[in-house]
């Protein structure tokens, strides 16, 4: 059994060849998505609003959230030419017409939005206050200088990923180190059911060091 985890961007043209190349190269036989059901469901059918409905699941905070996360997202996705999550959708398109298996990693979206908006409330003030501040702070000020067109190194994602850590460790937690974590235990258990089996692991740039820590990590369980 080998497992391979590929790092890609989600509006990056250059994922879409990454995975078409990894797909080539590795054979898999079951391809494991950073999605969940109805993720994969509104890829498919090409939706992209964010239903007012999905106040009532995960909260005004996680409805704001998810509304403006959607918002940059098919912003960047003009700017590009690709369509947010285009990088999801190749794998899962690679799997059906090679026939393998498809299984999706990541917990339902709602789920994470209302763990978002629980830890957001927390430190919302420290939020708001440091955009107050952040152009007279120079802690506060960093400038991110990806090719859009490229999936971002580790080295570029990970001084984002430590302030964030860092500033808001609560909400942190919620968007990346839980689903982090989620995502792993899913592909120990997968790893388990399928042990002479090739496995590619589609993920977000920013989950694929982590995935592969905790996934080295005898004590994680």
């Amino acid at each position: 059994m080998s497992i391979t985890i590929l790092g890609t961007s989600h509006i990056a043209a250059e994922s879409i060849q990454k995975i078409e190349s990894t797909f080539r190269k590795v054979n898999p036989d079951i391809i494991c998505l950073e999605l969940d059901k109805g993720r994969l469901a509104a890829l498919l059918k090409g939706e992209s609003r964010v239903s007012w409905r999905m106040i009532f699941y995960v909260g005004t905070l996680g409805f704001l959230f998810a509304l403006l996360a959607r918002f940059v997202q098919k912003r960047l996705g003009n700017i590009v030419g690709v369509m947010p999550g285009s990088d999801m959708k190749k794998g899962f398109e690679l799997a059906m017409q090679h026939k393998k298996k498809v299984i999706l990693i990541d917990q339902p979206v709602q789920i994470t939005l209302r763990k978002m908006t629980k830890a957001l409330s927390r430190e919302i003030w420290r939020f708001l206050w440091d955009m107050v501040r952040s152009p007279f702070v120079k802690e506060l000020q960093f400038r991110v200088n990806f090719n859009l067109r490229k999936v971002p190194s580790e080295k570029e994602i990970r001084p984002i990923l430590k302030f964030f850590e860092k500033r808001y460790p609560k909400t942190y937690y919620a968007l990346v180190e839980g689903r982090n974590r989620i995502m792993a235990k899913a592909l120990r258990k997968i790893k388990e059911k399928h042990p002479n089996e090739k496995i590619l692991v589609v993920v977000g740039e920013g989950h694929r060091r982590r995935i592969e820590q905790l996934l080295k990590n005898a004590e994680f369980v």
